[in-house]
């Protein structure tokens, strides 16, 4: 799942300790206090949105007083997160069927979802994508799934479920932090289609000519490999130049528009 994981504000009340947490968690109907929630992902070259990544927003009154990255660390622990993952995979795609028949004057759009380690080695978990998407009547084309690293040691199931992913057609994604020489073989053979670079990288790009180096180095590999990059955590200007300048694909962050509501994202996608 994708997380808006900024940190709560200053001089805030003390959220509710692991063992609130895991409790609520545990309350039955747990997906009726859940919603979603899109930011969009630009596309450098054109500026228009090639895509929106899903982020899960917790309204169960104990966990939304938790930094949502917090929650879902124990929600993975306690497996829980496959619950959540499924409910947050099926409300997406039902959304996307909406947003794809939109008026829009810039062509298609897709939805990029993160998934963690624990729902992709969860049985069954690729055939519950292929029935969201064919329930919302979506081509999985249209679908990223972010995996939060590569998996080193695949189970049964985690292999299972990567290639009934490939043969779909889903796209799968990772972050920078893949690029390693020994992952390179790795994201071959999952055949990864797009890679995510860090904030840190990106918002240092324009003032550190080391971190723009990096950042430089990143573009070029992904390239040679074919994948499509992604510069997150955009918050300026000249974050986005260094960007564009740089050569990565698209982009999103707080300049380019926060998460909202799936009502608010259709009127805000409608032609003017």
């Amino acid at each position: 799942m994708i997380l808006d994981t900024a940190a709560p504000n200053a001089g805030a009340a003390p959220g509710p300790d692991d063992d609130a947490i895991t409790a609520a968690l545990a309350v039955p109907g747990l997906t009726d206090r859940l919603a979603v929630h899109y930011r969009p992902i630009v596309a450098l070259p054109t500026g228009v949105v090639a895509s929106v990544a899903a982020r899960i927003r917790f309204t169960d009154p104990v966990l939304a007083q938790a930094p949502p990255k917090h929650v879902v660390e124990i929600a993975e622990r306690t497996g829980a997160i496959v619950a959540i993952g499924a409910w947050l995979i099926r409300e997406a795609v039902h959304e996307l069927a909406d947003i794809l028949q939109a008026p829009r004057s810039e062509g298609p759009i897709g939805l990029s979802i993160k998934v963690s380690m624990p729902e992709l080695a969860h049985e069954g978990f690729s055939a519950h994508v292929a029935e969201a998407l064919t329930a919302a009547g979506v081509t999985p084309d249209s679908l990223v799934l972010e995996l939060t690293h590569p998996p080193t040691a695949e189970t049964a199931d985690v292999a299972a479920n990567l290639q009934q992913l490939r043969a779909m057609g889903v796209m799968l994604a990772v972050d920078e932090s893949s690029m390693g020489p020994e992952a390179i073989t790795q994201l071959r053979a999952l055949r990864i289609g797009e890679m995510r670079i860090a904030p840190e990288i990106c918002q240092s790009a324009p003032d550190d000519a080391s971190t723009r180096a990096t950042l430089s180095a990143i573009v070029g590999l992904a390239r040679a490999l074919g994948l499509v990059t992604v510069a997150t955590g955009i918050q300026s200007a000249a974050q986005l130049d260094a960007a564009r300048e740089l050569g990565v694909d698209r982009a999103q962050g707080a300049l380019l528009g926060s998460p909202v509501a799936h009502n608010e994202l259709m009127a805000w996608m409608k032609p003017r």
